[in-house]
């Protein structure tokens, strides 16, 4: 690649007839990053010109793209302070433009910066970050360039296994890209990383391999700064097997296109391999030359990880020669250095410690906030429930109160109406005129006794939750009260066709219990029975006693029966099970918790069983009156005939 690139000159053609500045500014982007392999100070120009294209226009987001492309090509030009400076604000306003694939590219770029100055903890923090990113947004080129940088940070730590497979790793993602992904100069990084990381490791047989591809993927790109430094490290390999012709055309090779590098971070990679090479091969005098010319340059850009590099080959050079003054010397210099990159490490991870500490502590802020924001919340919302559940509990006591107080003022005209529409369908006073007023009267008489027997479940259901319901105890007979009761069903039965059935067990015991309030207990579980029984069923009025307290009576169907999802809801005030055949039945739902607050009422136990389709079966179990005054109730036949 060169500048005879058509894809420069059609970039360049596009820049003339571009108009709009945001367009202007992204092929100048674009142009930076064709011809940066190639001639770096072009690329800055490019880069710069964009800048202040944005600049002028207030393009906030173009601009920071653009001071993006000017820290990239700075860190590479070995001005790293000023990249530093460039790239460092571009984390935060590029990640506020939305722009998180630009964001973990500057990331990356000084997670490189810092491992040309030898920073390797700042390296591998920013590293690990632009990794992240990268991951996020999916972008798999640039999550290999952060790879091959982290194969580096391993390869300064000696851990080269690590970094190799590290590098394999990043082969494999690149091999899985589409050519449309695909850069081909991310291959012409990974194999000069790659060749580095093997003569590091003193592979110099694979070595020399991985630096003849890497060679050739930079002739491609006429990039003189990869060749620059893999002439260098080829010498050392050729060196260090042995082979001096090779060693003398690679020495020629790099001094040949030393000068036409760019980057002098791979200027001094060259020098020092050069000088290395000399050394091993027993040419002091060229070695100390080379490695002279390293040190001179990494001083001059301030690369203290080289630096340190080329005092410990220098301090080992002087120290073979006999020179142990020199060499004592830069083997110091060489520690001091080395003291202070680590140094710079260390305070790097406490100030991360006391960042993270600070944002723990934000954190713990915000919830001990949050949590006595939300306390206080609990316990305003705990004082409103309070307040309505005080509300609802007065306005319920109300309404029961007043229902209870409302039992003899609408009890008294439904009486009047019944017992009038009764006199006149008996004609006491004179005949009736009309055969159709008789209907009326008919009518009337039933709708008021059903009116009547409905304000009474309400009304008693009332006075029991208003607390004003008192039970009038006295000494009674089981059977006694279940033939009542089944005497005032057995019309309505019969009516329905239903068969009427009553199972006593033998010398029950009598009841302490209010005779009324068991009468409408079992009335209305038979009543209900009745109700959803269909023609032809069966109902059984039972009582059993056993051991214990309580004698247990019930009803028995074989009706539509419940389901168990529904039986909670029947047990509640005004609570029906909606389907084809209820639908068809009149009530308010309030027979069963009727019977079942009654039940309570009297300290007994209520259950229920039911099968939907199948029938229903209720219990209840009240307490038995005493042994001494069980022979005061006569003794009655246990079986009996109804139908």
């Amino acid at each position: 690649m060169s500048m005879d690139d058509p894809g420069v000159g059609a970039l360049l053609q596009d820049l003339a007839l571009a108009i709009e500045p945001g367009t202007r500014c992204a092929i100048l982007c674009e142009l930076v990053r064709r011809v940066w392999v190639y001639d770096l100070s072009l690329a800055l120009s490019y880069a710069e010109e964009g800048a202040a294209i944005a600049r002028s226009h207030e393009l906030r987001h173009e601009e920071a793209r653009c001071g993006l492309e000017i820290g990239r090509v700075l860190r590479l030009l070995g001005r790293y302070a000023e990249a530093e400076q460039a790239l460092l604000p571009l984390r935060d306003s590029l990640t506020s433009f939305g722009d998180r694939e630009a964001a973990g590219l500057a990331i990356r770029t000084l997670s490189a910066l810092y491992l040309d100055l030898g920073l390797l903890e700042q390296a591998l923090d920013f590293n690990r970050e632009a990794l992240t990113i990268f991951d996020e947004v999916g972008n798999q080129r640039y999550y290999c360039m952060a790879l091959m940088e982290c194969a580096d940070v391993l390869k300064k730590r000696r851990e080269f296994d690590d970094a190799i497979a590290t590098l394999d790793n990043a082969r494999a993602r690149l091999a899985s890209l589409s050519n449309d992904e695909l850069d081909d100069y991310q291959w012409l990084q990974l194999k000069y990383t790659r060749a580095l990381t093997l003569t590091e490791a003193g592979r110099y047989t694979d070595a020399i391999a991985a630096i003849e591809e890497a060679l050739e993927a930079a002739g491609a790109f006429r990039c003189k700064d990869v060749e620059t430094g893999c002439y260098g490290i080829l010498a050392l390999c050729q060196a260090k097997t042995g082979n001096g012709s090779e060693l003398a055309r690679c020495v020629e090779r790099f001094l040949a296109t030393v000068n036409f590098a760019s980057d002098p971070y791979n200027r001094i990679i060259g020098w020092l391999n050069c000088g290395r090479a000399a050394f091993v091969s027993g040419d002091t005098g060229r070695a100390l030359d080379f490695v002279g010319q390293a040190l001179r340059l990494a001083e001059e850009i301030g690369l203290k990880g080289l630096i340190a590099d080329c005092h410990a080959t220098m301090a080992e050079i002087q120290e073979a020669s006999g020179d142990d003054r020199t060499a004592l010397h830069h083997f110091k210099a060489f520690y001091a250095i080395n003291q202070e990159l680590h140094r710079a490490g260390v305070q790097h991870r406490i100030g991360q410690m006391q960042l993270q500490l600070k944002v723990d502590q934000s954190k713990m802020e915000t919830l001990e906030s949050s949590r006595q924001d939300l306390e206080r919340l609990v316990a305003e919302r705990t004082q409103e429930l309070r307040l309505a559940k005080e509300q609802a509990e007065i306005a319920s006591r109300s309404k029961s109160d007043f229902l209870a107080h409302m039992s003899h003022e609408l009890r008294t005209p439904l009486n009047a109406v019944i017992g009038f529409a009764e006199l006149m369908q008996q004609e006491v006073h004179g005949a009736i005129g009309s055969a159709r007023y008789k209907d009326y009267l008919k009518d009337i008489h039933e709708s008021g006794t059903l009116l009547l027997s409905l304000i009474n479940d309400i009304l008693d259901l009332s006075k029991i939750e208003a607390g004003r319901q008192e039970l009038h105890r006295e000494l009674c007979s089981v059977e006694d009260i279940c033939l009542a009761c089944m005497r005032l069903i057995k019309d309505r039965a019969n009516q329905a066709g239903i068969r009427l059935k009553l199972s006593l067990a033998p010398e029950l015991r009598p009841l302490h219990a209010d005779i009324r309030a068991v009468k409408q207990i079992l009335l209305n579980l038979l009543t209900n029975a009745v109700k959803f029984t269909p023609e032809g069923g069966n109902v059984t009025l039972f009582a059993t006693d056993g051991e214990g307290p309580f004698v247990t009576i019930g009803v028995s169907d074989t009706g539509i029966g419940i389901s168990s999802d529904d039986l909670p809801r029947v047990l509640e005030p005004f609570g029906q099970v909606q389907n084809s055949f209820t639908r068809a039945q009149a009530g308010t739902g309030l027979g069963l918790p009727l019977a079942r607050l009654l039940t309570a009422l009297h300290g007994g136990k209520f259950a229920i069983e039911s099968r939907l389709g199948e029938g229903t079966v209720v219990t209840v179990m009240l307490a038995a009156a005493d042994q001494s005054a069980e022979a005061e109730v006569e003794p009655r036949r246990r079986t009996f005939s109804l139908n």
